[in-house]
């Protein structure tokens, strides 16, 4: 039977090695959910100006192929984020776990007639290299049909 002395010396060694291995999240709850909020709303901002290459590093999808079918994808699509305020609101963390993270969010959505719809519905976001990343198929979701019409050649 191991002594009290030695199993505090091994918790303080389990605990020390998960910081060094990141595993332990040593942020605040407040600090943790501005992370996240700034990191979405970043995402949503690069959505926005059209810089698709940047945004799908924003993103995570695993095996969703190359970032210049990415790009091509969502520089077809019928809908961007509305501007300014309107483009996000009652942002609430509804989970973090380890390096995931769920969220629900109101989010002003243009077309292009410029009409702006909301859409409250929850994110799926994972930390990568310190930077919350939004799941790609939520953006793509969001982005609506495509403007361009496939033309097949018979």
């Amino acid at each position: 039977m191991r002594s009290i002395h030695q199993m505090l010396l091994l918790t303080v060694f389990a605990f020390s090695a998960m910081c060094v291995n990141g595993e332990a999240n040593t942020a605040s709850p407040a600090a943790e959910a501005s992370g996240i909020a700034g990191d979405f709303e970043a995402a949503l901002d690069l959505w926005r100006d059209g810089r698709y290459g940047e945004l799908y590093d924003r993103t995570y999808a695993p095996g969703a192929g190359s970032r210049e079918a990415f790009m091509r994808r969502m520089s077809a699509k019928s809908r961007k984020p509305a501007c300014c305020w309107q483009k996000l609101q009652d942002l609430k963390i509804l989970g973090i776990h380890g390096n995931n993270a769920n969220i629900s969010a109101r989010v002003g959505i243009e077309d292009l007639s410029g009409e702006t719809e909301y859409c409250t519905r929850s994110f799926r976001l994972k930390r990568e290299e310190g930077v919350w990343k939004v799941c790609m198929a939520d953006i793509m979701s969001l982005a609506g049909r495509n403007v361009r019409k496939r033309v097949h050649s018979r």
